[in-house]
């Protein structure tokens, strides 16, 4: 529910109006902040619409692996040399490409993001290459029983954020 909502959220204001998004959403039920969760989201997914062009693909997917939920989100843009990919996530970092973009921005939203996720006990990582694009990787991890199901988790004194893209599911 956390990502649907917040692309339905960027598409209305017409943040991805310029741009082809592709979202793939297994269900995932994961313990955390869903203030933040979408914070998170709407930060990658800002990243990823400043630095691609016009008409090019953003692709979100939430998939379940292992014990962990995993969201990926893949764009077509400038993309980050391998040289800055490793500060890249820290405050007020910027790549080369994005300096000499039109994009502009503080440098802040990746290292939001990251602070975030590693508050919630889940990793954050990047994969990309100049020219092709980037692709963040966020790993949370599910609340299971030892048979690999989901179980309804203790809530007491708990936020629960449920992502999915099947309203029976989430019923």
């Amino acid at each position: 529910e956390a990502v649907r909502s917040c692309v339905d959220m960027a598409q209305s204001s017409g943040k991805l109006k310029t741009h082809h998004v592709e979202c793939t959403l297994a269900p995932a039920v994961v313990l955390g902040d869903g203030t933040r969760l979408a914070q998170v989201i709407d930060n990658i997914l800002d990243n990823a619409v400043k630095y691609s062009p016009p008409g090019t693909r953003i692709a979100i997917t939430v998939r379940q692996e292992g014990d962990e939920a995993v969201m990926s989100v893949r764009d077509e843009g400038v993309g980050i040399a391998r040289e800055d990919q490793e500060r890249i996530l820290d405050a007020f970092a910027q790549a080369e490409e994005q300096k000499r973009g039109a994009a502009g921005g503080t440098g802040l939203g990746l290292a939001i993001a990251k602070q975030l996720v590693e508050a919630m006990g889940g990793t954050i990582a990047l994969q990309s290459e100049i020219g092709k694009g980037s692709t963040f990787t966020i790993a949370l991890t599910l609340d299971q029983d030892n048979s690999g199901n989901v179980r309804a988790p203790d809530l007491l004194g708990r936020k629960l954020v449920l992502i999915s893209s099947d309203a029976e599911f989430a019923g």
